[in-house]
Order: C-alpha cells, then sequence, then structure tokens
C-alpha cells in the first residue's frame, strides 16, 4: 500500500475481535486482526484485503451490525461485510456520486448510532458542500441532505473528514456533537474542524412530512 488515505476501526460482535481497517489512496483495502503481543503492546495480524477501481478515502463501521461503508471519491458508496470472511466483494451500493445527493468528491464517512438499532449513515458530499443522511438500517435510504451555512463563525466548505458521536456529553451537549473539516475560511481565522451541538429534530430543523421523509434543510454554524 502506497499513501494511507483512510482509517476506521471495527469490534465484531460476533467474536469480540478488534480490527483496525486501512485504506490506500489509490483504493487498496487492508485488514488487521488486532490483539496484545504480550508486552503490553499491540499487535496486528493481516486478514483480509481488496481493491476498489479509483480513488477512495472515507470509511466507517458499523459495529452493531457488522456492516463497512467504503467512499470512492468519484463514484459514490460502497457496503461490505466487515468481517473478516467477508469476502472482496461489495454488498450493495449505497449511492452514486451522479450530482443529486453526492457530487464528487465523496469524502468523510461516519455512523451515527441510535437507540435500538436505529441511527444514520452521514457522508461528506464535497462537491456540493453538504452532507447526506441515509439510514443505517436495511438498504440505506437516503433520508435528506443539509448545509452548514455560515453564522456566528465559519460554515463549512470542501469537507474532508466527519464524524458524530451519539452519547450525553453533559450541557451544552446532551444529544452528542459532531464534527466536520472545512477548507474554507470566510469569518473565522483558521481552518480545521467545526463541532457544534448534534440533534436532527432540532439543530438541524428537520422535520417529518406525511410520507415520512426528512425535508432538505440547513443550518447556521456556531461555536
Amino acid at each position: 500500500m502506497g499513501e494511507v488515505y483512510g482509517f476506521s476501526l471495527y469490534h465484531s460482535l460476533r467474536t469480540d475481535q478488534f480490527y483496525a481497517l486501512v485504506l490506500g489512496r489509490d483504493g487498496e483495502f487492508e485488514q488487521y486482526e488486532l490483539s496484545d503481543n504480550g508486552n503490553g503492546k499491540i499487535k496486528g495480524k493481516w486478514v483480509r484485503e481488496f481493491r476498489l477501481a479509483t480513488q477512495s478515502e472515507g470509511m466507517a463501521a458499523d459495529d452493531e451490525y457488522g456492516m463497512l461503508y467504503i467512499a470512492e471519491e468519484d463514484f459514490g458508496i460502497w457496503k461490505y461485510n466487515a468481517e473478516p470472511d467477508g469476502g472482496k466483494e461489495p454488498l450493495a451500493q449505497v449511492d452514486i456520486a451522479d450530482g443529486r445527493r453526492l457530487r464528487d468528491d465523496v469524502e468523510g464517512l461516519t455512523i451515527y448510532y441510535g437507540k435500538d438499532g436505529t441511527g444514520y449513515l452521514i457522508a461528506s458530499s464535497q462537491g456540493s458542500n453538504s452532507y447526506a443522511i441515509y439510514d443505517r438500517v436495511g438498504k440505506n435510504e437516503h433520508i435528506a441532505n443539509f448545509t452548514i451555512e455560515d453564522g456566528d463563525i465559519d460554515g463549512t466548505y470542501d469537507t474532508d473528514g466527519i464524524d458524530v458521536l451519539a452519547f450525553n456529553l453533559g450541557s451544552p451537549y446532551p444529544k452528542g456533537i459532531s464534527s466536520r473539516r472545512t477548507a474554507k475560511i470566510r469569518i473565522t481565522a483558521s481552518r480545521g474542524p467545526r463541532t457544534s451541538k448534534w440533534s436532527l429534530g432540532t439543530r438541524l430543523q428537520l422535520r417529518w412530512n406525511r410520507r415520512w421523509r426528512w425535508t432538505r434543510t440547513w443550518i447556521r454554524a456556531s461555536s
């Protein structure tokens, strides 16, 4: 593998094993089983590899469902079995970067763990400065896209990595936080991550309609 572009950890609930997932710039994927080497350090054992056709970067593993998602930058999002014996071919194509919900480059991926197996797969659509939300369950149906506009601080633009944490961190983050990298400066004087409260019901101002779909929306950035 040449230059490393993506990294994720995966904890198998089937075997209780931990794995390091590594993604190379040219689409190379390698999986390593992690264990104690007996001297207080971690050792990695190669267990699987495969290759995507083109440059890839974003990656996220869903521990509860045993699924792995990889963003092929110019093409879209692929869904794989996260287990080492899960094969080399994708189980499904979650979405394609055709300009509707995703516009290349497709970059960061992250998992929002909800209650009782619910939650979301979230992707950074760098070409449209937006974020796509998909259902974690089943066929990963698209739910909505949102953008983060300038507010008290910069919004987010040309975003690469993203992350979300769905735990109560106390006031002012009772429902967790989300973090996104921005590459452009408009108001504040620094690039880098933007962190905000997380709440699909209020902070993102999303609302259910009668057909049980989220409406497209945007939020303003704040510290």
